[in-house]
């Protein structure tokens, strides 16, 4: 029985929507951080270029995440989480001119890298607040397991995803995909 199992929160329909959404934003994200990771290994051959992406992309979610919640509390988080998908999306799809026009230098994308970070700050605790009104208090923990175990299966398979679809379509054909999909 399912209200019974770790999977009580798919009961609700609101939740169910949301985990989806959250299944492809985080595949998504995670290929995005991969082909930056990428992009930065093929301009500049460089591991400290590369890391130096991880670090601008994580380190402004570490310094800020905390302030991204205070404001998710404050605002309301659906208008949140829409403002930042939007600004994903158009800084996705300038990554993906800017690589198509060739005019890519490492500096973008460590700018890129941060502004992404940013975004994520704001982001990433919405949507952890948003679980509590989604479901019943008592499928709480499932929700939070569930939306936990698709966090972490997106940063498996967006990186698994991303080599064939770059040998397939090319570098900035993935970053307009996942540009159009926000």
């Amino acid at each position: 029985m399912i209200s019974r199992s770790g999977f009580a929160a798919f009961q609700s329909k609101e939740y169910r929507y949301f985990w989806m959404a959250a299944a492809f934003s985080n595949v998504g994200m995670w290929a995005l951080i991969y082909g930056r990771l990428w992009l930065m290994h093929t301009l500049t051959d460089s591991p400290l270029m590369v890391g130096l992406v991880t670090t601008s992309s994580l380190g402004p979610v570490l310094l800020f995440s905390v302030f991204g919640g205070v404001v998710a509390d404050g605002i309301n988080r659906l208008k949140l989480l829409r403002i930042t998908r939007l600004l994903f999306a158009i800084v996705t799809l300038l990554t993906g001119i800017m690589i198509a026009t060739g005019i890519i230098e490492p500096w973008h994308l460590i700018a890129i890298s941060v502004i992404t970070g940013l975004l994520l700050s704001f982001d990433i605790p919405s949507r952890a607040a948003m679980l509590p009104k989604l479901v019943d208090r008592t499928h709480l923990a499932s929700a939070i397991a569930l939306y936990s175990f698709v966090f972490g299966a997106a940063s498996i398979l967006g990186p698994a995803i991303f080599a064939p679809l770059v040998n397939t379509w090319g570098i900035e054909s993935v970053f307009f995909i996942i540009a159009g999909s926000y």
